[in-house]
């Protein structure tokens, strides 16, 4: 009896350490691999560098492509919103060859400087690694690009969609969307208009 209840010690003690070890290994392999999550890009201090350090020659654009649909049916949407200016384009067609709404508006560096920041927290430069955009993604809905555009040089880039399964945007797109029309009066209205009329 005794030794039965010296052999079930020392089966549970095994038992016990195996366990342990393999939680250490399984922790420490997420340790090491990160989860299996994909890289994403982003911290505070790397968009607050490109939002907020360059303002003076920063723009932020997003640009939207309609549905695929017939030529006269299809619509695309540019915004580009910098510390000077706010502009909505909306162009029928897909070569932006007819312009059907245009709206222009001064800005000033404050008010850019807290967009940007309200940008940076919903998560603009958020983004997986690797995942190419898809032009024909989305065909039933709208393909949505990012872009943090310095001087000239597009210095950042995400895409997402309104289907919500592709891209590589990880941040809060409604919130991102709400935003940037937010910063043009009018834009939901007009875009609502010219998305009825054709």
């Amino acid at each position: 009896m005794m030794r039965r209840k010296g052999q079930f010690g020392a089966i549970l003690f095994i038992v016990i350490v195996v366990i342990v070890m393999i939680g250490g290994i399984i922790f420490l392999g997420r340790m090491v691999m990160g989860n299996n999550k994909p890289a994403t890009t982003s911290t505070n201090k790397t968009s607050q560098n490109i939002l907020i350090d360059l303002a003076d020659k920063t723009s932020i654009q997003m640009s939207v492509r309609g549905p695929i649909v017939a030529r006269e049916k299809h619509y695309q949407i540019e915004t580009n919103i910098s510390n000077n200016s706010r502009q909505l384009y909306i162009y029928q067609g897909y070569e932006k060859s007819k312009e059907i709404k245009k709206i222009e508006l001064d800005n000033d560096k404050a008010a850019f400087r807290d967009f940007a920041i309200a940008l940076d927290r919903a998560g603009l430069l958020s983004s997986t690694k690797g995942i190419a955009r898809d032009a024909g993604a989305c065909a039933n809905g709208q393909l949505i690009d990012y872009r943090v555009v310095v001087g000239d040089k597009v210095k950042y880039e995400t895409w997402t969609t309104s289907c919500g399964n592709a891209g590589n945007f990880n941040g809060q797109s409604s919130a991102v969307i709400d935003l940037i029309l937010k910063q043009i009066p009018g834009a939901r209205d007009e875009i609502s208009k010219v998305q009825r009329s054709l």
